[in-house]
């Protein structure tokens, strides 16, 4: 038995509630931890900065809302899990904010001594690729091409590693090399491999005329899709923040996220995720600066760095409301608000780049 299958035995937490269809069976989730999903500010960072609400020019830390498994990433899980026990090559693939990020994280945060994740697969040059394999497994590697062979030398002698590549495309400059030596280097050593990345990934590498050229590398993947929340999840996630954090959803609100929460051309659950967490500290911020109402002693204060060279155009403060001591509202015009806010704060969510989804 594996280091971390020891590790999941000793320490899985068992899901509660099954699939209600009956088809899937409560059942312990292989790496349950949650990821600390609420935003900390970094004091010294001046892009955390642009992340945050504006009130009457006054700078707000937006709070993310708790974390909660869904079906679909504990699906995810499983079947990361079992690429791992079984020795798998997978090809992991979803639309833009369905979640791949998210399970991939907690997986190597989960165990980092073991599952290693790679967030610049696309920029990376083939030879830099196999320095940073090398890298977390205590090998120092020249950067050349031929030290695949020094790699698979020392993979072939360890146990329990697996790699994570995260937003992988076959745009970026050598992604065929690169994806050629991850066949090999699994074909040499049989270390399980995770490549993630949106649909298009899927469609390029199965598209008949390039069978030729994928065709080694598509006949030893396993594939597993990601489709995000179901329209139920979505439901369930609104009910628990709306309890845990002391709010009150109208219902129009409510039919708002839920359809963010399953288009992909909205941004999907991480716009659903954000802008939940923005209508709260703007509903927050409203509640203590109505009248009779002030922000308490607990507020947290952050005074951001200038970077060097740089002058901070933004406030001099930026707050962190707390819970308000009674439940605040959020109606259709905050999420209708936020989200024209996402579309500005995260532009990486445009037109263009879902089109490539």
């Amino acid at each position: 038995m594996s280091i971390i299958d020891e590790t999941i035995k000793n320490e899985t937490i068992h899901t509660e509630n099954a699939d209600p269809t009956g088809t899937f069976p409560a059942e312990s989730d292989p790496f349950d931890e949650p990821l600390e999903d609420n935003l900390i500010m970094n004091d010294t960072l001046f892009a955390e900065a642009r992340n945050s609400v504006t009130v009457d020019g006054m700078e707000y830390s937006f709070l993310k809302p708790p974390y909660m498994n869904f079906d679909d990433q504990l699906r995810t899980k499983r079947k990361l899990r079992e690429a791992y026990t079984q020795h798998e090559f997978l090809l992991l693939y979803g639309y833009s904010g369905c979640g791949k990020t998210t399970v991939l994280t907690q997986f190597h945060e989960r165990f980092p001594d073991y599952i290693h994740l790679i967030t610049d697969f696309t920029s990376l040059s083939p030879a830099n690729l196999i320095v940073k394999m090398g890298e977390f497994i205590g090998l120092p590697l020249k950067l050349r091409s031929s030290e695949i062979f020094t790699l698979q030398d020392r993979l072939r002698s360890m146990s329990g590693v697996m790699y994570l590549m995260d937003e992988v495309s076959l745009d970026g400059p050598g992604s065929f090399t690169k994806l050629e030596l991850l066949r090999k280097i699994y074909m040499e050593t049989h270390v399980p491999i995770c490549i993630c990345g949106v649909p298009r990934l899927y469609y390029q590498l199965y598209d008949s005329r390039h069978y030729d050229k994928y065709c080694s590398l598509i006949t030893r993947l396993d594939e597993h899709e990601m489709r995000g929340m179901r329209r139920e999840d979505a439901g369930n996630y609104l009910n628990m923040v709306a309890g845990k954090e002391a709010l009150r959803f109208t219902y129009p609100a409510q039919q708002a996220l839920i359809r963010i929460a399953l288009s992909i051309n909205a941004g999907g659950i991480h716009a659903f995720t954000t802008i939940i967490g923005r209508c709260i500290t703007l509903a927050r911020v409203m509640y203590y600066k109505a009248p009779g109402h002030s922000f308490p002693d607990n507020t947290h204060c952050i005074r951001p760095a200038v970077p060097e060279g740089k002058t901070y155009p933004g406030a001099e403060l930026i707050l962190t409301p707390p819970a308000t001591p009674e439940p605040v509202l959020i109606d259709e015009g905050m999420v209708s608000s936020m989200l024209n806010e996402y579309k500005s704060h995260f532009p990486t969510d445009t037109s263009e780049n879902r089109k490539k989804s």
